[in-house]
């Protein structure tokens, strides 16, 4: 059986990475990367910074306001809020590891949400944001 960090999801040291749509949630480790699987794809959770691009990952703990390629390890229940403008081709990315997280999305449109146009994360799960137009988000 892998073994499972404090929010039961699975960490393992594999050779390499299975199907990400038979583990979604987990967390593998593979070489020098730490993996989750969204159910679609793996995302390497230690990739970022440096000047080659990509996401830059942080833990937070406190409400934030996000900047764009981002994403967020977020501890607690939290309000992760969008900047007031945004840019088509930005990603934001909000992983809700110990508690609810709400992603206020301060004047910008997010695609399928309710009436309030803010977006609710459970323990566990993982939103990946894509603005397709200036102020218009989807969920990928």
């Amino acid at each position: 059986m892998p073994a499972r960090n404090l929010s039961g999801e699975v960490v393992a040291l594999v050779a390499s990475l299975p199907p990400a749509a038979d583990y979604e949630g987990a967390m593998l480790r593979q070489g020098s990367g730490l993996w989750y699987s969204n159910g679609t794809l793996w995302t390497n959770l230690l990739a970022g910074g440096g000047g080659g691009g990509g996401i830059t990952w942080s833990t937070v703990a406190v409400n934030t306001t996000m900047s764009a390629d981002n994403a967020y390890i977020v501890t607690g229940v939290r309000n992760m809020t969008l900047p007031a403008t945004t840019v088509a081709g930005e990603v934001y990315i909000v992983h809700a590891y110990s508690g609810i997280v709400t992603v206020v999305s301060n004047g910008n449109v997010i695609t399928g949400v309710g009436a309030s146009n803010n977006l609710t994360i459970a323990i566990g799960e993982t939103a990946q944001l894509v603005v397709r137009s200036a102020g218009n988000l989807e969920i990928v």
